[in-house]
């Protein structure tokens, strides 16, 4: 069976509701796939930061932390597509544990930190901003017509992007790469 279904080319695609299971169709441009696109554009780019790691450290334990993410985010996007799924509130508490573990290995922050170091650091950073926009998407669905979704997806989305840049920071860290800081000239 092919990928194509010839099905989207009048502009809509196929999301399941929630009531009774059935799809239905909806535009393509609908906040709801925006919101859907950028939880996948994320993921995407988490999949460029776990070859990276994997390519250029040996830190297994981070790809799999990375991956565990993808996984995540993969439930987020089948939940806003209508699927009867759960997001553990364990995720993010995990995240937060994992940032308090890490933080006590970090100097303090005195000021903003330019994004950047290693290379798998910049690409955190970057990862940070895409999870950022997803969850403005996500946000402006609960506030407009899409009201019904869990608080479990805010809470794991925002916390996300803390442990980016937590995980940023920690990266550099351990590579013994210094921080920049932002300075006004």
């Amino acid at each position: 069976m092919p990928i194509y279904t010839k099905t989207g080319d009048d502009g809509t695609t196929a999301i399941f509701t929630k009531k009774d299971g059935r799809s239905i169709r909806i535009s393509k441009s609908d906040s709801l796939i925006e919101a859907i696109g950028a939880v996948d554009g994320a993921n995407s780019y988490f999949g460029i930061i776990t070859s990276e790691i994997k390519q250029k450290t040996e830190n297994k334990s981070l790809a799999k932390n990375i991956e565990e993410i993808q996984r995540d985010l993969f439930t987020v996007g089948a939940i806003l597509a209508g699927a009867n799924l759960e997001l553990k509130k364990l995720r993010t508490e995990e995240l937060e544990k994992e940032m308090d573990r890490m933080e006590k290995e970090l100097p303090k922050i005195t000021g903003f930190i330019l994004p950047g170091g290693s290379e798998v650091s910049a690409h955190l950073m970057y990862a940070r901003t895409l999870v950022r926009r997803a969850e403005r998407r996500i946000v402006a669905l609960t506030l407009n017509s899409y009201p019904l979704i869990h608080n479990s997806i805010t809470k794991y989305i925002n916390r996300l992007s803390d442990y980016l840049f937590v995980l940023a920071r920690w990266v550099n860290h351990q590579s013994k790469i210094k921080e920049l800081k932002w300075k006004t000239k």
